[in-house]
């Protein structure tokens, strides 16, 4: 199901990435994205690809898989309506270090390069908005990593 910009907006507010963000910001950069929809078992991405931008989950489930081309693949996680897929890629610029497959159908929101550099260009305020909120996560995950890992000693 493609979503309306209307669509995209409202669901982009309600991200805790964009909790600092006016419903005017939302908005406007609900203009930069593009909706898409991959089936079950539909691979987003390979590990190794070149990034082509990031993605945020409205509806469907993906599954992280490091090694999915190897006879031992590992599942990292799995992500639900509200994640955010992609984001290291966009702003690192290396290859993706992960390929997400579909579990179940999924449609997303991409945010791609490109648009991501036009927004730099056009509306440096959101890209500022969009990377604080894109530290936020990464922060908290590696301080979920770091809890699990004194967890497990």
């Amino acid at each position: 199901m493609k979503a309306t910009p209307l669509e995209m907006a409202r669901f982009i507010s309600q991200l805790p990435i964009f909790q600092y963000a006016s419903e005017e910001d939302a908005r406007v950069f609900a203009t930069y994205l593009e909706s898409i929809t991959i089936e079950e078992g539909q691979y987003l991405f390979k590990e190794g690809q070149k990034a082509t931008g990031m993605y945020f989950v409205q509806n469907g489930r993906l599954q992280v898989i490091k090694g999915a081309e190897t006879d031992n693949p590992t599942t990292l996680t799995f992500f639900n309506r509200g994640a955010i897929v992609g984001e290291m890629s966009l702003i690192n610029g290396h290859t993706r270090s992960a390929s997400v497959v579909a579990i179940w159908k999924a449609d997303l929101l991409l945010l791609s390069t490109e648009a991501f550099k036009r927004m730099e260009v056009e509306r440096p305020d959101l890209s500022v908005c969009l990377l604080k909120g894109l530290i936020r996560i990464l922060s908290d995950r590696i301080r979920e990593m770091n809890a699990d890992m004194v967890r497990s000693y």
